[in-house]
């Protein structure tokens, strides 16, 4: 279990490289990584956000395969997508500065690109850069603890 010694219970994940995975081969499939640390924190009683840039007519598809992947959607606080067709990055950023508004604070953010990690610099306690091979805190914890002593990426910027 993680040991956070933070006081804002808020998270923030994206879904693909992070929750869900997928390529020719296989398909759509959970990630576990990303999929067992949301479940965890949601265990220790975090408010917990899903912020994709996939578009909004995506929606459906996009929850059920949440669902197929075990997260547990009615727990959520929230599911954002791209509502306005502005792209991954700029969509993001506006909903996380939403949940900002709404919360108060974000205390963790779970992404794949360090393009949005790095826009959303101060706005959140922690980073965690999720790659193929594993994941790393860029900013506000160890990797051991961010990614379930998983082995970590690297990350370089």
């Amino acid at each position: 279990m993680h040991d956070y010694d933070i006081d804002c219970l808020v998270a923030v994940f994206d879904v693909d490289g992070v929750l869900l995975e997928s390529d020719w081969y296989h398909g759509v499939r959970p990630r576990e990584i990303g999929v067992n640390v949301l479940r965890e924190l949601l265990a220790k009683g975090y408010r917990v956000y899903i912020v994709s840039g996939r578009p909004e007519a995506r929606r459906g598809e996009t929850l059920d395969q949440l669902r197929k992947a075990g997260i547990p959607i009615e727990r959520l606080a929230g599911v954002m997508l791209d509502r306005w067709g502005v792209g991954e990055r700029a969509s993001k950023l506006r909903n996380i500065e939403a949940i900002m508004l709404r919360e108060g604070c974000i205390g963790e953010v779970h992404d794949d690109n360090p393009e949005v990690l790095s826009s959303v610099g101060r706005r959140a306690h922690a980073l965690i850069l999720h790659g193929p091979w594993g994941c790393e805190a860029v900013k506000g914890h160890s990797a051991s603890t961010a990614c379930m002593g998983s082995k970590p990426l690297r990350a370089h910027w």
